[in-house]
């Protein structure tokens, strides 16, 4: 037998196998919720817009992206068999885009009436976990950990001087003065344009930072902001302010549920979303379209890392396939990207 035959049937047998457990994982039967269940979310590190479109990542299907956060917490709003929702927050990665849009969720799953909790257990407690804990009704903290909110700040890295040292010009055409992405080589400091555009969106966010989480703990802009100009602040500290609701470990929030009606019945994200929503037959569609990472020309990719490469010709295809679809009435084209090639 040849080598060729030999690898023929190598790949074969690998591919029976990969479609042998997917079909296997297709047939275990589905989870079934229990009555007064618990929906138990973790936030934590990167939350992705999408998936990678590759193979493998059928197989790591357990992170979730954005829309099972949203789609899980729409559901869970009006399911009667969730009767309350525990949001566990660990140190964030994530854009201050999507925090947004999560938190939005989280407020609407609020006003449902249903106990709402977001739980600080891990280190790290800063603007972007505490903005998205500030939508629960109650916030807990672990009593070990400080509550590191404050001011905001930016920052740039210039490189002009040390090329001077070096001898070496950098040359770089840009339009105009507010095309800032090469004065990183060109400048030694923030020009006047350039740090106005950089105070124009730290202003931005920080004031949309202060608004939402002093509205959602009942305080005013200038309180809220007082108490970020004393951070970070101790346990005890938190709860004084009112920033915080109450003091508990981890085993105390399951505790409190099962002083309720119902008791203790958690279910996880994964699992919740892992359960057979009814089926939608409606004739008309709503395409979603997603536009995620560097744009480059061509066809869309995934770095080595497992990152996102827009390619402008895969994009623009889709695009033209829901325009031609006669079943599609609308397109939401989602982008999640710091730009790129503008041919693309």
């Amino acid at each position: 037998m040849t080598w060729g035959k030999r690898r023929a049937i190598v790949i074969i047998l690998v591919l029976i196998f990969l479609i042998g457990v997917m079909f296997w994982s297709a047939s275990k039967p589905g989870l079934s919720i229990a009555s007064n269940s618990v929906l138990v979310m973790d936030a934590s590190g990167q939350i992705e817009e999408q998936r990678a479109p590759d193979f493998f990542s059928t197989f790591n299907g357990t992170v979730p992206v954005l829309h099972d956060y949203i789609d899980a917490l729409d559901q869970a709003r009006t399911d009667p068999r969730i009767t309350g929702l525990v949001v566990r927050i660990a140190p964030l990665q994530t854009g201050w885009g999507k925090l947004e849009e999560i938190r939005a969720h989280l407020l609407k799953f609020r006003s449902s009436g249903k106990p709402t909790i977001c739980y600080l257990g891990y280190d790290g407690i800063q603007n972007p976990e505490y903005y998205l804990a500030s939508a629960c009704k109650e916030i807990w903290l672990v009593p070990t950990a400080p509550v590191s909110i404050r001011g905001m700040m930016a920052q740039a890295i210039f490189f002009r001087g040390t090329l001077d040292k070096l001898k070496i010009v950098p040359e770089y055409y840009h339009i105009a003065e507010f095309k800032t992405a090469s004065n990183t080589f060109t400048e030694k400091k923030f020009t006047p344009e350039h740090k106005e555009e950089v105070e124009g969106l730290l202003r931005s966010v920080y004031e949309q930072y202060l608004r939402d989480t002093s509205k959602a703990r009942d305080m005013t802009r200038d309180q809220f902001e007082s108490i970020l100009n004393r951070a970070p602040l101790s346990t005890n500290e938190a709860v004084q302010a009112k920033i915080v609701d109450r003091v508990g470990y981890w085993d105390q929030v399951q505790d409190y549920f099962k002083g309720r009606k119902g008791g203790w019945n958690p279910i996880s994200l994964n699992q919740y979303r892992s359960i057979p929503s009814a089926p939608n037959f409606a004739l008309d569609k709503i395409a979603i379209i997603h536009a995620t990472g560097l744009i480059v020309s061509g066809d869309s990719s995934t770095t080595a890392a497992g990152g996102f490469i827009m390619g402008g010709d895969s994009v623009a295809s889709d695009l033209r396939k829901a325009r031609q679809d006669s079943s599609i009435k609308a397109i939401v084209l989602r982008v999640d990207s710091g730009g790129g090639s503008v041919v693309a």
